[in-house]
């Protein structure tokens, strides 16, 4: 069996594949979104596609954290 640590000193990517393959494996009838979620994203991608959404980066965020 493989070990907590085995998986923390692989790299990121080798990380979140393990992730998405553990995610993939689950039964998709036992997990539920709500329609409200399903809606908001169906939103959010709207505008992304519109061209309508602005990003900023993670040090942006931290500085406005950091005026609170």
């Amino acid at each position: 069996m493989i070990q907590m640590q085995e998986i923390l000193d692989l790299s990121v990517v080798e990380r979140m594949t393990i992730i998405e393959k553990i995610w993939d494996s689950l039964d998709k009838s036992i997990v539920t979104i709500p329609d409200s979620h399903k809606k908001e994203l169906d939103r959010r991608l709207d505008e992304y596609e519109r061209g309508e959404t602005k990003f900023v980066t993670w040090d942006e965020i931290k500085e406005r954290l950091a005026k609170l």
